[in-house]
């Protein structure tokens, strides 16, 4: 199971990327309202006044909303952990159980990619409805 941990002196694209490969999706960084820049350290872009007695140690057995917590109280830095899609993550589950974990060999199994729905076919169905509806008003 992968750890990794984090520190003030520890860049966001550093992390970013440790993430990504432990746990196989991303992690959105943020300072203030906005994105981090990449090259910026933690210590940088967390609020004045705030600071840290080390680093912080995050394992895959924990919560997505634990460990956002965490980054939070302990090094005073806002993270969105994201799901596989990209979207955010739920904060109920554990990040070896977010979709698209990173197996031992470092790739991703056709097991941890759950289907995805099209919505294409729905927008397709009610575009032909639409048109064929237009159609019949339009022939009267």
């Amino acid at each position: 199971m992968a750890h990794i941990s984090a520190h003030g002196r520890t860049k966001v694209e550093t992390l970013k990327d440790e993430f990504k490969a432990a746990y196989g999706v991303g992690i959105r960084i943020y300072n203030g309202q906005r994105f981090a820049d990449e090259t910026a350290t933690l210590a940088s872009i967390r609020p004045d006044g705030k600071t840290s007695e080390g680093a912080i140690k995050i394992n895959g057995k924990m919560l997505v909303g634990n460990v956002e917590k965490k980054f939070l109280d302990d090094l005073g830095v806002k993270v969105q952990i994201e799901d596989l899609q990209g979207n955010l993550a739920d904060n109920g589950v554990t990040l070896t159980s977010l979709p698209g974990k990173s197996n031992a060999a470092g790739t991703t199994s056709d097991a941890d990619v759950p289907a995805k729905k099209s919505n294409k076919t729905g927008l397709i169905a009610v575009i032909i409805v639409v048109v064929i509806v237009a159609i019949v008003l339009l022939s009267r």
